[in-house]
C-alpha cells in the first residue's frame, strides 16, 4: 500500500509539474506573439518616421535579454532564435550561451576602454551598471553609437555620461554562414552586408568623379593647342593652369576619401568573412579532417583571406577607376569616329594578347597554390617532429623531402614570373605602337581635317584610356590567382556543418547512456570494428573499458562523442536517440579526454578555462586542485600564467595528462569520458584525482590498460574484436576466470 501511494503521489506531482510548464509555454507564446504584433505596428510606422526604426519594444525583465540580442543580430542582418530549454520554461545556468548555440553563432567578452563609443566597434551586447539589465549599443555611424534600453523601451544616442552607465565589458556577436554550399558570389555578398553601405558607395562615387576629372586633361589640352596658342592669350592659359591645378587637387582628395573608404571596408569584410570561415570550419564533422593535414588545411581556409584582399584592395579600386576612365573612349568618337574605331580595335589587340597569356598562367598558379599547400602541411609534420628526427637522425632525410617540393615550386613560381615578364613588355611597348598606327591612320587614311588642338585632345584621351584598360587587365591578371585558391577551399565551403535546425536540444543530460546495438566500420569494404555492441550504463554510475590494442575502445568513444556515424544501432543520451538532438548541446556537457590529447599554445589558465565568459580564475584554480595540479602550479614562477608551447615542453607527461584533466572538469559535468588520460600519473596522483572525481558524482567512462585505474570501477566492461565479451565488477570477472583475469594476472605478476 505504501509503496502504491508514493508511486500516486509522484505521477501526481509530475503531472503537476507538467502542467505548471505548459501553462508558462503558453503565456510565453502568447506574450511573442504580442511582441512580434508590436515590432510589426513599429516597423510600418518607421516607413513614415526613419526614427524609429531599430526602437527597441517595452520588454519584461525575463524578455529583455532575447530582445536586446535579437536587436543586435537585427543589426548584423543575422536571425536571433530563443533557446528551446527557455521557450519550455526550463531555467539554465547560462541563457545567453542557450541563445547563441540556438542561433548557431559565437559570441566572445570585449572591452569598452576609452572612448570606444566614438569608434566603430560593430553592434554590441551591452549590460549596465545599476542593475546589469541588458542593453543593445547599435552603431549609427562610424563614430556614433545608439543604446537600445528593451526592459525601459528606450533608444538613447551614447554620450560620455551613458558611456560611463554600461559596465566595461560587453558581448559581441560572430555572424555565421548560412548552411548551405557557399560560392564566392555568397561569400562577398555576406561581407559587403557586414560592411557600412556608405563606404561601398564612397568607393562607386569616388572613382565616377575621377573619370569625370580625367576627361578634363584632353579637353583642356585642346583649348590649349587650339585657341590659347595661336592667340598668344596669357591670361587664358593661366586661368586654364589654375583649374588643371584645381583638377589634380581633387583628384588627390578624391583618391585619399576612395583610400579610407576601402580600408574600412576591408577591415570590416575580413572581420565578418575571416571568423565565418573558421566558425564554419570548426563545425565540420570530425571526418572531413582526416582528408587534410592541419597545415594544408590551415592554408587553405586562409586562402578566403587573401581572395578577400585581392577583391578589396588594388584590384576593386583599379576595376572601378578604369571602367570609369571609359569617359574617354566617348571622347575619341566625339573627337574622330573613324580614328576611334582604329584605337578600338588596337584595344581589343592588347585585350586578346593579355587573356592568352592569362590561360597560361592560370596553370602554373593552380600549381603553385597546390604545391604551396603542400609543403605547409609538410613543414608543419616536420616541425611537430624534430624530436623525433634528431632521435632517428633523420635531418637530412626531411631536408631532402621538403627541398623536393619547394625545388618544384620554385620551378613553377619561375614558369608563371616569365609569362608576367612578357606580359609586362607587351604593356610597355604596345602604347608606342598603338601611337605610331594612329598617327599612319591619321596622315594616310583618315581624309578628314583635324586640327592640332583636337588631334593632341585625341592623343591625349587614347593614351589615359590605353593606360585604364592595360591597368584593368592586369589587375585581371591578379584576379587570375583567385580562381586556383578558391577551388583549394571549396571543399570547405562545400561541407555542411554537422549541426541540424531541425534538431532539439537535449537539455540537462542526466548521465545515463546506452549504446544499443551499435556496428561501425570505417570503410565499406573494411572489416567492422565495432560489432553489435550494446552498453546501458546508468546515471553516477563508474565503467572502466579494458581490451587489447584494436578492440574497438577508441572507436566506441568516437561513437559516443558523435565523431562517427554507427552503421547499425543507436546510442541514446536521457533516452534520446544522439543522431536526433544538438549534438554541440551533447558535447557542451561532456568533460572528454582523448587519447594523445593535445594542448593549446597559450598559458595554463587558457587551457583551463578556454574562452568560456563565466569562467574565472577561481574555476581555474578548483579545476587544477581536483585535478592534483594545484601545488605544481603554485611552485612555478608565473603560476596559472605559465605559457604553455604547442609541443607542452614546459611540462612534464604527468602534469600534461592533468591539465588535460583539469580542463575536462572545469565545467563541472555529469558524464566524464577518459582514454587513457590517466597512463602517466603515480599511483598517489591518480587517488587524488579519483577522490576528486568521485565527488562530481557524474557518470564516467574510462578506457585503460592500468589495473589500478579501473579495479575500483563499478562495473568493467572487456572488449576483443570490436564486440563485448565480458561485463561485471572486478571481483566477479576475477572469478570468472576469462580474458581480463589473463590481463590482470599479467600485471600482478
Amino acid at each position: 500500500g505504501r509503496f502504491h501511494s508514493l508511486a500516486l503521489r509522484t505521477i501526481s506531482s509530475r503531472r503537476q509539474k507538467q502542467k505548471q510548464a505548459e501553462k508558462r509555454r503558453l503565456a510565453e507564446k502568447e506574450k511573442n506573439k504580442r511582441v512580434f504584433f508590436e515590432n510589426a505596428l513599429k516597423g510600418i510606422l518607421s516607413v513614415t518616421d526613419p526614427g524609429r526604426e531599430g526602437e527597441a519594444p517595452e520588454e519584461s525583465a525575463d524578455d529583455a535579454l532575447l530582445t536586446a540580442c535579437r536587436l543586435v543580430g537585427r543589426a548584423m542582418k543575422m536571425e536571433i532564435v530563443p533557446s528551446p530549454l527557455a521557450e519550455k520554461g526550463i531555467p539554465t545556468k547560462d541563457p545567453l550561451g542557450d541563445i547563441a548555440r540556438a542561433s548557431r553563432m559565437r559570441i566572445r567578452r570585449v572591452a569598452l576602454r576609452g572612448d570606444w563609443y566614438k569608434r566603430d566597434n560593430g553592434p554590441l551586447l551591452a549590460f549596465m551598471e545599476e542593475d546589469g539589465r541588458p542593453v543593445a549599443l547599435l552603431p549609427l555611424s562610424p563614430t556614433q553609437y545608439r543604446l537600445h534600453d528593451p526592459a525601459g523601451a528606450t533608444s538613447l544616442p551614447v554620450n560620455e555620461q551613458l558611456a560611463a552607465r554600461v559596465k566595461p565589458f560587453a558581448v559581441f556577436f560572430y555572424r555565421p554562414f548560412p548552411k548551405k554550399v557557399l560560392t564566392l558570389r555568397d561569400i562577398l555578398i555576406f561581407g559587403i552586408e557586414n560592411s557600412w553601405k556608405q563606404d561601398l558607395a564612397t568607393v562607386v562615387l569616388m572613382g565616377l568623379f575621377s573619370g569625370l576629372l580625367g576627361m578634363v586633361i584632353p579637353i583642356a589640352t585642346g583649348i590649349v593647342f587650339d585657341t590659347i596658342i595661336p592667340g598668344g592669350d596669357q591670361a587664358q592659359l593661366a586661368q586654364i593652369a589654375f583649374f588643371l591645378a584645381a583638377g589634380a587637387l581633387g583628384g588627390l582628395l578624391f583618391q585619399l576619401t576612395r583610400s579610407l573608404a576601402v580600408l574600412r571596408l576591408e577591415g570590416r569584410m575580413e572581420g565578418a568573412i575571416q571568423a565565418a570561415v573558421w566558425d564554419r570550419l570548426l563545425s565540420l564533422p570530425a571526418p572531413f579532417f582526416k582528408e587534410y593535414t592541419s597545415g594544408e588545411l590551415a592554408m587553405r581556409a586562409m586562402g578566403l583571406s587573401q581572395i578577400r584582399k585581392m577583391l578589396s584592395g588594388v584590384v576593386i579600386t583599379t576595376i572601378i577607376s578604369s571602367l570609369f576612365s571609359f569617359f574617354n573612349f566617348g571622347l575619341l568618337f566625339y573627337y574622330d569616329p573613324k580614328l576611334a574605331g582604329v584605337a578600338t580595335a588596337l584595344v581589343v589587340v592588347a585585350v586578346t594578347v593579355t587573356v592568352f597569356f592569362q590561360f597560361r598562367q592560370m596553370r602554373y598558379q593552380r600549381e603553385v597554390v597546390d604545391i604551396s599547400n603542400k609543403i605547409a602541411g609538410l613543414v608543419l609534420q616536420l616541425i611537430g617532429s624534430v624530436a623525433k628526427l634528431r632521435v632517428a637522425g633523420a635531418e637530412k632525410r626531411a631536408f631532402y623531402l621538403w627541398s623536393k617540393e619547394f625545388i618544384g615550386l620554385r620551378k613553377t613560381d619561375y614558369k608563371s614570373r616569365t609569362i608576367t615578364n612578357w606580359l609586362a613588355t607587351f604593356n610597355s611597348v604596345f602604347p608606342l605602337i598603338a601611337s605610331i598606327v594612329i598617327f599612319y591612320t591619321l596622315v594616310k587614311v583618315s581624309h578628314n581635317a583635324m586640327g592640332a588642338g583636337k588631334f593632341v585632345a585625341f592623343n591625349a584621351a587614347l593614351t589615359s584610356f590605353m593606360a585604364a584598360v592595360i591597368s584593368l587587365f592586369q589587375s585581371l591578371i591578379a584576379v587570375n590567382v583567385i580562381i586556383p585558391l578558391y577551388e583549394r577551399i571549396k571543399p570547405v565551403l562545400q561541407a555542411l556543418p554537422e549541426y541540424d535546425d531541425s534538431k532539439s536540444d537535449p537539455g540537462e543530460l542526466t548521465g545515463s547512456i546506452e549504446v544499443s546495438h551499435v556496428s561501425f566500420r570505417y570503410k565499406k569494404e573494411a572489416p567492422l570494428v565495432l560489432d553489435d555492441v550494446s552498453l546501458q550504463i546508468q546515471a553516477g554510475e563508474y565503467i572502466g573499458i579494458v581490451g587489447t590494442s584494436g578492440s574497438g575502445k577508441s572507436t566506441l568513444f568516437r561513437i559516443l562523442l558523435g565523431f562517427e556515424k554507427p552503421e547499425a544501432g543507436q546510442v541514446f543520451y536521457n533516452g534520446q536517440a544522439l543522431e536526433k538532438v544538438d549534438i554541440r548541446s551533447v558535447r557542451s556537457q561532456l568533460g572528454v579526454v582523448l587519447q594523445n590529447g593535445q594542448l593549446m599554445s597559450g598559458n595554463i589558465l587558457t587551457n583551463i578555462v578556454g574562452a568560456n565568459i563565466h569562467l574565472n580564475m577561481d574555476d581555474a584554480w578548483e579545476a587544477a586542485r581536483m585535478a592534483g595540479l594545484d601545488q605544481d602550479i603554485k611552485a612555478m614562477p608565473m603560476g596559472m600564467h605559465t605559457a604553455i608551447s604547442e609541443g607542452a615542453g614546459t611540462l612534464s607527461g604527468g602534469q600534461r595528462q592533468r591539465l588535460l584533466i583539469a580542463r575536462a572538469i572545469v565545467n563541472r559535468p555529469k558524464i566524464i569520458f577518459f582514454d587513457e588520460a590517466t597512463s602517466a600519473l603515480d599511483n598517489r596522483t591518480q587517488s587524488v584525482v579519483n577522490e576528486s572525481l568521485d565527488q562530481l558524482q557524474a557518470t564516467r567512462v574510462v578506457i585503460a590498460h592500468r589495473l589500478s585505474t579501473v579495479v575500483k570501477c563499478d562495473r568493467i566492461v572487456v572488449m576483443d574484436k570490436g564486440k563485448v565479451i565480458e561485463n561485471g565488477t572486478y571481483e566477479q570477472l576475477m572469478e570468472k576466470g576469462g580474458m581480463f583475469a589473463e590481463l590482470a594476472k599479467r600485471q600482478l605478476a
